[in-house]
């Protein structure tokens, strides 16, 4: 008789009135109350977050919150349920362990900003497969992600394999060699650092973390490829000059059309490749020795006839030109491309004896 006393008070209308007396401002404060996935039903979330609709209320446990559509809908913009779900290790484990949730979630503003902001909601994103997969290097959510330190770090710390829990925020990730070697090894964590400004912001502070990035192919391709990073770097010229010192790191910045722009623009990164690369001259008649690496760029370019021999061109690789140089280039295909190059400055140009066209290559 007792129980179906409390069952029918806590039915009642008076009983969740005086329920909702009790709710607190603090959206952590009724996450420690609903921590329990048993204790997250939809009718508890709905008073605590102030939600009225039915689809919510009907649901016994998260689960059911996560399956039914229109109940999922309007949890995920809801800012104070999401604070509670984010600041709760049992909510986020039943929502990084379901696609469908994580689908609904990087689509909110709402939902990103709660889960970016705690650090709770961060280890368990970052420790899930699928919520990183749902996430990627784009979108909102990561967007949205990518701008926090705590919230960058854990998260390339969980793509690297790691324990996000064992790291604060990016600064811990970077002092950390371990994890530095786990993270330039692993190319969804170096995509994730190269497009962040403030996890690229804290990796060339460190000259340390920026060598091991130079040292490995998978790094050094992922920061090629992402216009974030190679502009933060190509500024730099304790970075480039790492770069210019390694060929591997050279090659990748070659390789890449995102890369060779950033550098271009940059005087830095100029002077850095200029200071560490060998320097010879081809005319259209005779070349002084021949490239030995499958990439180079060009200093400048003079015309046959053009007198202001010292002007500088727009750099160009030898990506732009058909076949390239490389390690088994005779002098005579060296020539012809240093040539070829002279001519692309100007094709109305005409060789005058004595003054040849001619193009300065530097290469690594």
């Amino acid at each position: 008789m007792n129980i179906l006393f409390l069952k029918r008070y806590i039915d009642s209308a008076a009983c969740q009135q005086a329920m909702a007396s009790m709710i607190s401002e603090d959206s952590v404060d009724w996450a420690y109350r609903l921590s329990e996935e048993n204790y997250m039903t939809g009718v508890n979330l709905a008073m605590a977050a102030g939600i009225t609709n039915s689809a919510v209320k009907g649901c016994k446990t998260l689960a059911e919150i996560i399956a039914n559509p229109t109940a999922l809908n309007i949890l995920v913009n809801n800012k104070k349920a999401m604070n509670i779900i984010a600041a709760s290790e049992t909510a986020m484990n039943v929502v990084v362990a379901s696609s469908t949730a994580m689908n609904a979630l990087i689509t909110s503003n709402i939902a990103t900003k709660a889960v970016a902001a705690s650090s709770m909601a961060m280890n368990a994103i970052a420790a899930s497969s699928v919520a990183r997969t749902a996430i990627g290097s784009t979108g909102l959510a990561y967007d949205t992600i990518k701008v926090s330190s705590m919230a960058i770090g854990k998260y390339v710390i969980g793509c690297a394999g790691l324990d996000p829990t064992g790291y604060d925020d990016m600064n811990a990730v970077i002092v950390s060699s371990v994890a530095m070697n786990a993270v330039a090894a692993n190319s969804a964590a170096m995509n994730a650092v190269a497009a962040s400004s403030t996890a690229m912001a804290a990796l060339l502070a460190s000259t340390i973390a920026w060598n091991i990035v130079v040292a490995s192919s998978i790094a050094m391709t992922a920061v090629a490829a992402s216009s974030v990073a190679m502009i933060a770097v190509a500024a730099l010229s304790v970075a480039m000059t790492a770069v210019a010192a390694s060929k591997m790191a050279m090659t990748a910045i070659a390789s890449s059309n995102t890369a060779r722009a950033a550098v271009e623009k940059s005087a830095a990164a100029i002077a850095a490749i200029n200071a560490l690369s060998r320097q010879q001259k081809y005319t259209g008649t005779a070349a002084s020795g021949t490239l030995q690496s499958g990439y180079c760029w060009v200093e400048k370019v003079r015309g046959g006839n053009r007198p202001d021999s010292s002007a500088w061109l727009s750099v160009m690789w030898s990506g732009m030109f058909s076949g390239g140089i490389n390690a088994s280039s005779s002098e005579v295909a060296a020539n012809r491309f240093a040539q070829n190059l002279a001519w692309s400055a100007d094709s109305t140009l005409n060789p005058v004896q004595g003054n040849q066209p001619y193009a300065v290559v530097r290469t690594w």
